[in-house]
């Protein structure tokens, strides 16, 4: 196999159009920075935990327009480290089409990808919510049901019944 089966991987692959396109522009990068550093590896296939641990330790400190093919898009921001979300998801890319690859009996089980390739607690840490202003109104709203919350108010879990009444 070589590493032009993102191909076949996309082809195959039951994300929605939207999420294979994402991906398959993170697996060139993956690619790209493969034939840049590790010009011996040829495929899926030939993947370690030690090259793995390599692309979690390059994506950590990776910075915005490299192993990219379009520089005229992020001209403005070249240079600049990668966000914790952008790290994230490159590595989440990678890391599901590995765990599909091995899945899918492709390549062989030399390594656990949703371990060798997840995100570092340290990436992790810098990813938190997006707070946002609510308007006065809306958190009123809001508090009210809240405080007004009655048991008959939240659908039972699976596996409950309805509270008869």
């Amino acid at each position: 196999m070589t590493w032009v089966d993102k191909d076949k991987w996309a082809a195959t692959s039951t994300l929605t159009p939207r999420v294979r396109q994402n991906y398959h522009g993170q697996l060139a990068k993956a690619g790209r920075w493969l034939a840049a550093e590790h010009p011996e590896i040829s495929g899926p296939a030939d993947w370690t935990r030690a090259t793995c641990a390599s692309w979690v330790a390059r994506v950590d400190r990776m910075m915005i327009g490299e192993f990219i093919q379009r520089t005229v898009v992020v001209a403005a921001r070249r240079g600049e480290p990668l966000s914790p979300r952008a790290k994230a998801g490159l590595l989440n890319a990678v890391r599901a089409f590995f765990r599909d690859c091995q899945a899918w009996e492709w390549i062989p089980c030399r390594f656990d990808p949703v371990r060798a390739l997840s995100t570092p607690r340290s990436v992790k840490a810098l990813i938190g919510p997006k707070p946002r202003v609510i308007a006065d109104d809306i958190w009123a709203k809001l508090l009210w049901a809240g405080l007004n919350l009655e048991p008959a108010d939240v659908p039972p879990r699976s596996g409950q019944a309805y509270p008869i009444e």
